[in-house]
């Protein structure tokens, strides 16, 4: 995050809600920032405008939001796995 950041607490906020928005999609990340007070033009130039943004997402947060995404691309698969087996149980 950016050194000359004068608020510092809705950096974070909007850090939180961008990490919200790649794990769980942009209408979650318009909740979140709303309901924590982010001012409605900074949230929609943050989420529809990514090329408007403010360096500040670290490089070990991007990282973890891509372990969550795939923890839950996998976790996805394995239900679907697991009703396609109960599925051929009964069948038999």
């Amino acid at each position: 995050m950016s050194a000359s950041r004068k608020n510092v607490s809705l950096a974070l906020v909007v850090e939180q809600g961008l990490l919200i928005d790649m794990i769980r999609g942009s209408a979650n990340a318009w909740a979140y920032m709303a309901m924590n007070d982010v001012p409605p033009q900074v949230i929609q130039r943050v989420l529809i405008d990514p090329s408007r943004r403010r360096p500040s997402i670290s490089a070990a947060a991007k990282a973890q939001a891509d372990v969550i995404r795939a923890d839950e691309q996998s976790d996805d698969t394995a239900q679907d796995d697991s009703g396609d087996s109960a599925a051929r149980q009964r069948s038999r």
